[in-house]
């Protein structure tokens, strides 16, 4: 997928220009490290020429490949020099006054050499290895002083990553971390949510064009997902007789604004109210979703759906909040159980037909189109809800371009 890296605003644009801003919603700041290029293939160097319209948007090099890359080529993307030397350092201030770059990053262990560099009016990055209580303060002492810290971990635990998120997360600091393993995507994806929201930056240096399309894969699904929802507006409710339905109980609280996109058909389905809300008999279940019947179809991250029969522990589930932004939970368990169930009937204003089994119950809820929880048994035609509208025709769970009539 090629993007804007330059109009594209990510987590560390935002936190650096907000300060206390947080949403794991939004891309980090990916930078590849150039050093790494030269000791390996043509793969490697193929893989250079596409990341730089995916979502990258700078890059770390050596003092030596100055030349190279403070060039009107490289002028949209962020350039990270590691400088080790005071000399080197004038000798960039030299070429910035013939090759002005304004998006030039001086990284240094050297806080000696930052500070030079922040007095040109130049961004800094302190750049360290953290193996031990020592240098982990270090890191948060004089990382704080810089627009960047990079920091390079010992050991895989993202504990001590945890503890700089923390220190930092009110300051403009971006922080950014190292990712040695040129094939380890899972620390990538962990890493963009550790602490929940995670860090604002990653290095990471793909050298395969199969481990570019796997991150960005996972990076979509995780982090990107968007889906446009609508108004619905019901025009029959009347209960049917007993059925199994399924409870969802996901291994994460649901937020106020948050659900899961269920329906009996592939067309669309109801964004179904999670048990966030004060019930008058029973304790909250912020973690559960009284889903539907055990045929219903639940929208899935990939443009996927799967039957609730088919849902079992440890497989993901795609929470929705009210602005169509999506994120996939592990799964906790599913509960199926004998109840009386209640059909739910609605209508886009295109036209199109959605439709719910749901256990005919009071506490039982959807959401109404401004977000607010609606009793099942409440629910009356005319009564507008928030609702998701698909592409007909399902195989497998995968979208297929068939005839296919669901009623």
């Amino acid at each position: 997928m090629a993007i804007d890296v330059v109009n594209i605003t990510t987590r560390a644009a935002e936190k650096s220009s907000k300060r206390e801003y947080r949403s794991n919603n939004l891309l980090p700041l990916l930078w590849y490290d150039m050093t790494a290029v030269g000791k390996e293939g043509e793969e490697a160097k193929l893989v250079v020429d596409r990341i730089f319209y995916q979502y990258y948007s700078g890059c770390l090099i050596n003092f030596s490949q100055a030349n190279v890359f403070l060039s009107k080529k490289y002028f949209r993307h962020e350039i990270a020099i590691k400088i080790e030397k005071v000399e080197e350092l004038n000798e960039i201030f030299n070429k910035l006054e013939k090759t002005p770059h304004e998006k030039l990053i001086i990284v240094s262990k050297n806080n000696e050499i930052l500070q030079l560099a922040k007095s040109k009016n130049i961004m800094t990055c302190f750049y360290i290895f953290v193996n031990d209580k020592a240098t982990l303060h270090q890191a948060i002492t004089f990382g704080q002083q810089h627009s960047f810290v990079l920091i390079k971990f010992k050991d895989p635990t993202n504990i001590p990553l945890e503890l700089v998120i923390a220190e930092l997360q009110h300051t403009k600091t971006v922080v950014i971390k190292e990712i040695d393993d040129h094939e380890h995507v899972d620390d990538v994806v962990n890493s963009m949510s550790t602490m929940e929201f995670g860090v604002e930056g990653v290095v990471f240096t793909p050298l395969k064009s199969s481990t570019v399309d796997r991150m960005f894969k996972r990076v979509e699904e995780v982090f990107m997902g968007q889906l446009t929802l609508e108004t619905a507006e019901i025009f029959e409710t009347r209960p049917v007789g007993d059925g199994i339905r399924g409870c969802i109980d996901l291994s994460l609280m649901f937020n106020e604004d948050e659900g899961i996109l269920v329906g009996s058909t592939s067309q669309g389905g109801f964004l179904c109210c999670p048990e966030v809300f004060e019930m008058p008999y029973m304790n909250k279940r912020e973690f559960r979703i009284n889903a539907g019947g055990v045929h219903s179809y639940v929208f899935t991250n990939g443009n996927r759906t799967q039957y609730i029969s088919e849902l079992r522990s440890g497989d993901s589930a795609m929470v929705v909040d009210m602005k169509g932004q999506t994120k996939p939970i592990p799964i906790g368990r599913v509960k199926l159980e004998k109840r009386p169930l209640r059909i739910i009937r609605a209508r886009f204003a295109s036209g199109e037909e959605i439709s719910i089994l749901m256990q005919d119950d009071w506490h039982v809820r959807i959401f109404s189109d401004q977000g607010k929880p609606l009793h099942l048994t409440d629910l009356k035609p005319g009564v507008k809800v928030k609702a998701y509208k698909a592409n007909s025709g399902r195989h497998v769970g995968v979208p297929v371009s068939e005839f296919i009539e669901e009623v």
